[in-house]
């Protein structure tokens, strides 16, 4: 399964960032993400992302329900910047 589906030229202009601190660990936004970029991770009881495999779609954020997730400009992350 290809990650990107195919659009790689459409990804969008975001990527995620997550509070730990508000993250209660429900996983909503694990079974949301069609990409992969969010995991459970079991030592921390928190979702955690991979930004690598961040479409910038932001469907995680509109789930959390403790407003964990937000939308970060990608222009905000020169590292990432040519990442999709």
């Amino acid at each position: 399964m290809l990650a990107n589906y195919g659009y790689k030229d459409a990804s969008g202009d975001f990527f995620i960032t997550l509070d730990t601190d508000k993250c209660n660990g429900c996983g909503d936004c694990v079974k949301r993400c069609q990409f992969g970029a969010l995991r459970y991770e079991v030592a921390l009881d928190k979702a955690n992302i991979d930004p690598f495999q961040c479409f910038g779609c932001g469907l995680c954020a509109t789930i959390c329900r403790r407003c964990a997730i937000e939308l970060i400009p990608k222009k905000n992350f020169p590292a990432l910047a040519n990442v999709w």
